[in-house]
């Protein structure tokens, strides 16, 4: 499975008021997710390196993980169905094993962001949001209507 790298163009809160989106970018391809607001948030303080009084979930976690040992590795989104990403993380632990943990997206990333660790998709993701990304704008396009849907993370 090739996977590509990801940056983080833009994260934004939507017109709703009730999801933020988050979109990446790797070899000229683009990803957009909605995330829900607690792990935007999250995303959006370690993106801005915010202080906080009290460790986020996300701190909280990366400090067990480093207190243990262990360190994050890297993140991949590896799958996009049906609207939904799927993500692992990878974890080393103390003896230098890797692991694979599933996880949300969303809170992978903001993990990730913290552990200044590398965040990938797979490529088929990448070509699987944008056939999906296609074809709602021929339907949108044939039904007269514009709009975008953002896969959920």
């Amino acid at each position: 499975m090739k996977i590509i790298e990801l940056a983080i163009e833009r994260l934004f809160i939507d017109l709703s008021g009730e999801n933020w989106v988050l979109i990446l970018s790797g070899e000229g391809k683009n990803l957009a997710m909605s995330v829900g607001l607690l792990e935007g948030a999250a995303i959006d303080a370690a993106l801005n390196q915010t202080k906080v009084p009290r460790p986020l979930t996300a701190d909280t976690a990366l400090m067990a993980i480093r207190r243990l040992g262990g360190e994050i590795n890297r993140v991949i989104i590896r799958e996009f169905k049906d609207g939904t990403y799927f993500a692992s993380m990878e974890l080393r632990d103390a003896a230098g094993v890797l692991h694979e943990i599933d996880c949300r997206p969303s809170d992978a990333i903001a993990l990730a962001l913290r552990a200044k660790a590398g965040i990938f998709a797979a490529e088929g993701v990448l070509k699987e949001y944008e056939k999906q990304e296609e074809e709602e704008k021929l339907t949108a396009k044939a039904l007269g209507i514009s709009g975008e849907k953002i896969g959920e993370a």
